[in-house]
């Protein structure tokens, strides 16, 4: 039964195929009708070899003719050969006026009528969710640095839910409702749900552009740049490539685009560039191969082989281009720049005598549509066989979309940079996001959602008036979307604890929890702190030792409100400074062997540090402290540095460990 159903589909696509208009097989059934006349000029030969005239001949003809002219359908057989051989008739067709001097000489002649057929669209139509907090879990042991996530998530929390920056919560909305109704020290018993809610955000990251762009206060700034709206617009009907069950194909996405009304408002340039390229892929279609079965619609185009030959023949060319141009003479494709318009129609007349300039522009656009079919017979086939991959999506998306972009290229061959490279940068940006959301390359995709808010709110904005340059995000916002945009594009590709401790370290780490007690009026934690000191017999006189420091202890400090400096009280028990590089002044222990004992990192201190620089971890101290017990030998000596009081002066990096109370400042 479904094999009979599909041979019946396939004979109606078939015989549907053949009231279409198809450039390329009718201009091979019209060649067949040319042949040389008195005076070796060739025509379209309508009399029989007893020079009676051939009815069927002119029939067939002007069949095929008046499928491109419909108005034109009703008239008699010599005023339409005249209509499109006089010029000054608005039908005037440069490519057929000698070869319809036959059919100009009749007399009236039945009318033909022509049927016209619409063509036939199709539409077409995973996450792994995996249990990551031990990974956490270890990240956090190891360091020893809990509130510093916990600080980042708040920040991200912060910076999502800002009524200042409405373009975070309209990209990521499901994070920031996430994150708005939990307490963030609580992230690690909810990492999964969190993940899945990053995930969301993510494959409707082009979705949520389209809705950033109709925020109401960019109605004036895009007003200025139509073309970009049109660009992101233009990504979602690219997305059907892969939305239904078996995929729009690549010629009926360049129909879709073709016929977008909103296109042609927003920009008419962009629409016509795309209407031609639908006539030019409309003129090589393939017909359906019904031996090949459920394969026939593989094959989108027309091979470029077979192409070529009709190239070969100046005469079916020539046919071939009239066809083409008369589609394009109906259509009125025409594009505007610097207030002159350029009607295609002029210039494909124009290139008359050189007509293979206009015949390169279809053979290249048919060596793109060949890697498509190519590409097209790859995938079923792998998706046959069940090795059907995201890099395969990838491969076929980005061959569609080099396609879809070649109209671009064609008008700017016919009017130079009629479109310009702004909207082509955040046209191919917008592609890409599409492209990246459905192989899950996350990150990618990120950074295109970056590309195009920095190239429309940044580079672009260069040229408003200052009236309009601040409508939009500051560049430090559209900094952090990229930074916490990578973040969730990180922990929804996580496979492992390792991956999701890699990227919290990369997001987190260099933010510095030290920055919350900055801006604390009371904080107490377990802080490490690293960097070089010096010690002294007395306060700032007598050097005793001087090296690597760095103490294990209890931290008291508090912040300031504004940005005033950062004073905290440290009491410590060891320093593990001190087993590699701590050197005696005055000794010849420094080729000598350490050995390691326990006395070896017990340095308990007491000392006043204070970080001068608010958001920047430098701590500069002083204070008491006794030095370790430290054991050098060789193969005769064995040395022993006995513990010492001294006085400490050092510049560290402050490490907070973890907190164990923290007040902020009360809000005035």
């Amino acid at each position: 039964m479904k094999k009979i159903i599909l041979t019946i589909i396939c004979f109606i696509c078939f015989c549907s195929a053949g009231k279409t208009q198809n450039a390329y097989y009718d201009a091979l059934q019209l060649r067949k009708s040319i042949k040389p006349a008195p005076g070796n000029k060739m025509v379209f030969y309508i009399f029989d070899e007893n020079d009676a005239l051939d009815t069927v001949v002119v029939k067939d003809i002007l069949n095929v003719l008046k499928k491109y002219y419909p108005e034109l359908a009703d008239l008699s057989s010599k005023d339409f050969a005249t209509r499109l051989s006089s010029d000054t008739s608005k039908y005037f067709n440069p490519f057929f006026s000698d070869l319809l001097v036959q059919i100009k000489g009749l007399g009236s002649s039945s009318k033909v009528s022509v049927t016209k057929a619409a063509s036939v669209i199709s539409s077409l139509g995973s996450l792994n969710v995996t249990n990551l907090a031990d990974g956490i879990a270890r990240f956090l042991i190891k360091r020893g640095k809990e509130e510093l996530n916990v600080a980042f998530f708040n920040r991200m929390k912060e910076f999502l839910d800002n009524p200042k920056y409405p373009e975070c919560k309209t990209l990521f909305p499901v994070s920031a409702e996430f994150l708005g109704k939990i307490a963030t020290y609580r992230y690690t018993e909810l990492v999964q749900t969190l993940r899945e809610a990053f995930y969301k955000d993510l494959s409707n990251l082009l979705v949520s552009l389209n809705q950033l762009i109709d925020l109401p206060k960019y109605a004036v700034l895009l007003n200025n740049l139509p073309e970009v709206r049109a660009a992101v617009r233009c990504s979602k009907i690219v997305s059907e490539l892969s939305q239904a069950e078996e995929g729009i194909m690549p010629d009926s996405l360049i129909h879709e685009l073709a016929i977008m009304p909103e296109l042609q408002a927003v920009s008419s340039n962009l629409g016509n560039a795309l209407k031609l390229l639908d006539i030019f892929s409309q003129a090589v279609r393939a017909k359906p191969d019904t031996s090949l079965g459920k394969d026939s619609a593989l094959q989108r185009w027309i091979k470029l082989s077979d192409l070529n030959k009709l190239v070969k023949d100046p005469i079916t060319l020539k046919i071939f281009i009239g066809l083409i141009y008369q589609k394009v003479s109906a259509s009125s494709i025409q594009f505007t720049f610097k207030k002159s318009i350029q009607q295609v129609d002029r210039f494909m007349k124009s290139n008359a005598t050189t007509i293979h300039v206009i015949s390169g522009l279809i053979e290249n656009f048919s060596l793109l549509a060949n890697d498509v079919d190519r590409t097209i017979k790859d995938f079923k086939d792998k998706e046959y066989n069940g090795t059907l991959s995201n890099d395969d999506y990838y491969t076929y998306i980005t061959k569609t979309i080099n396609i879809t972009e070649y109209g671009f290229k064609v008008a700017n061959i016919i009017v130079d940079s009629v479109i310009t490279d702004d909207f082509i940068v955040v046209a191919r940006n917008a592609n890409e996001l599409y492209k990246n959301i459905y192989t899950k390359n996350y990150n990618n995709a990120v950074m295109n959602v970056y590309s195009i808010l920095d190239q429309v709110f940044v580079k672009l904005s260069a040229l408003f008036p200052d009236s309009l340059k601040k409508i939009g995000p500051l560049p430090e916002t559209i900094e952090k979307i990229l930074k916490y945009g990578n973040f969730m594009a990180s922990v929804v590709k996580a496979e492992s604890g390792e991956d999701v401790e890699n990227a919290l370290e990369a997001a987190a780490l260099p933010a510095g929890s030290f920055s919350l007690k900055q801006k604390s009026a009371l904080n107490i934690s377990v802080n490490g702190y690293i960097g070089y000191a010096w010690d002294f017999n007395r306060v700032f006189k007598d050097i005793h030792a001087r090296g690597v420091y760095a103490p294990v202890g209890i931290s008291i400090s508090t912040g300031s409100r504004k940005k005033g400096p950062t004073f905290s009280g440290f009491v410590s028990l060891i320093d593990v400074g001190g087993i590699a590089a701590y050197r005696l002044q005055d000794s010849n222990t420094d080729n000598l062997k350490q050995e390691v004992r326990l006395e070896s990192i017990f340095s308990p201190s007491a000392q006043i540090f204070v970080e001068p620089i608010r958001g920047f971890p430098l701590a500069v101290g002083c204070g008491w402290r006794k030095t370790p017990k430290l054991f050098y030998s060789n193969n005769t000596d064995f040395i022993t540095a006995p513990p010492k009081d001294v006085f400490n002066l050092s510049v560290l990096i402050d490490i907070p460990m973890f907190t164990i109370i923290n007040k902020q400042f009360n809000k005035k």
